[in-house]
């Protein structure tokens, strides 16, 4: 039984208490960094990967424009496409490369035919941004200038907004999508540590892209390149105060698709990866690379919540069998842990947005995931597919969490 406490704690209470200690520092305010917004806007190439995306790429290259300033260069990467993507773009002004690979398909590959068609007359910082997404106004600005400055990667907070009229697994969704994109990063940065890349809104000094393994063909290419930047020790920089902004897929089977690849994606990524990461940190005497490690392990939230709730389940059969209620305490407490942890994100997104009764619908969205999980051992997704859409959404105004508003010290990344 001590055994079984022990397993317990460690698969289950030691990632909870990480989760919890990352969403707590996210209630802290974070300073803004005005020696790095003040800092040269130098020349950018902005990557923007393109499978089918004729419907969307008209607003989302109008509103990029506006961002634009002289010398800047966007190449579109018409990607296995089946419809007039590539015309679109032309017509709308900018550069295009189309790629046809059937074979090789998916984002990474998409991402290092990009990178090999810049490389004569490169710009100093290279962004990439999905084509559905949106910066915020001064957005782009702000994350070149952090990532010239810094000689790092930077993550822009990537918003994916409700759609109108969202059912009640909607707002759960966004709630699970806005601990992973938004919360967490906050509060890593908070305690001036790297972040995770969420796959939109990046941007990268040159050398930095050029090194990265791109063509993986890995369906979470996003964590696994925050893997190989953890291994090189130049972690991405979560900046809160840009804004790349998307529509949540709407509907539960559209949203069961987009999930599907993430979930399989980042449990591989953390079965495959992580153990190597961690060695490194303990033998390089790199704390922050261990920290890494672990952020990396959690697992995705309603996948967490549904391994507790087996686990609690068979921790309190065994008390009645057994009389030794340690492990059931323990599961437990992970169970506490994880309560405070989703009050402490639910705070952060935003109460306006998302009423707190919402938390009763959890148990039925974690129990409809289940097949997610399921195929996950008998039909692993191993291809990339690309996520359907319903619409674009308007830009608004920037704003960061509530509570992760730039304006207090904070250590330095």
């Amino acid at each position: 039984m001590i055994l079984l406490s022990v397993t317990i704690a460690i698969f289950f209470l030691v990632p909870a208490c990480l989760l919890l200690i990352e969403c707590a520092a996210a209630q802290f305010p974070l300073r803004k960094r005005e020696d790095l917004d003040a800092a040269e806007r130098c020349r950018v190439d902005i990557l923007i990967p393109a499978h089918n995306e004729q419907d969307g790429l008209p607003e989302m290259l109008r509103q990029l424009k506006s961002q634009l300033r002289p010398g800047d260069r966007v190449l579109v990467i018409a990607d296995n496409c089946t419809d007039t993507t590539a015309q679109v773009a032309r017509k709308l002004g900018v550069e295009v490369a189309e790629r046809y690979d059937p074979d090789r398909r998916g984002k990474s590959y998409a991402l290092e035919f990009g990178v090999n068609q810049l490389e004569d007359g490169h710009a100093p910082v290279v962004v990439v941004i999905d084509a559905d997404c949106f910066f915020g106004p001064g957005s782009l600005d702000r994350i070149v200038q952090w990532a010239a400055a810094l000689r790092r990667p930077v993550q822009a907070a990537y918003r994916m907004e409700l759609p109108p009229q969202p059912a009640a697994f909607d707002l759960v969704s966004y709630l699970a999508v806005g601990v992973k994109n938004l919360v967490r990063p906050a509060g890593l940065r908070r305690m001036g540590l790297p972040c995770l890349l969420t796959g939109s809104g990046m941007a990268f000094p040159w050398e930095v892209l050029r090194a990265l393994p791109l063509a993986s063909g890995h369906i979470a290419e996003d964590y696994n390149m925050s893997v190989d930047l953890f291994l090189d020790d130049r972690g991405a920089i979560y900046c809160n105060e840009a804004q790349v902004r998307t529509l949540l897929p709407s509907g539960f089977a559209t949203a069961q698709g987009q999930r599907k690849r993430w979930e399989h994606g980042h449990i591989q990524i953390a079965l495959q990866r992580t153990p190597l990461l961690a060695l490194k940190g303990i033998f390089r005497a790199k704390p922050s690379m261990l920290a890494m490690a672990l952020d990396v392990a959690i697992p995705p939230l309603s996948l967490f919540i549904t391994a507790w709730l087996f686990t609690m389940g068979a921790t309190v059969v065994l008390g009645l069998i057994g009389r030794n209620w340690t492990p059931a305490a323990v599961a437990a407490t992970a169970g506490a842990v994880l309560v405070l942890t989703m009050l402490l994100a639910w705070r952060s997104l935003g109460t306006k947005n998302v009423p707190l009764h919402i938390w009763l619908v959890v148990p039925w969205y974690v129990l409809r995931k289940l097949p997610i999980y399921v195929a996950y051992l008998f039909r692993r997704e191993r291809q990339w597919v690309r996520t359907a859409r319903d619409s674009t959404p308007a830009v608004t105004q920037a704003e960061p969490i509530e509570h992760a508003v730039a304006s207090e010290e904070v250590a330095r990344p």
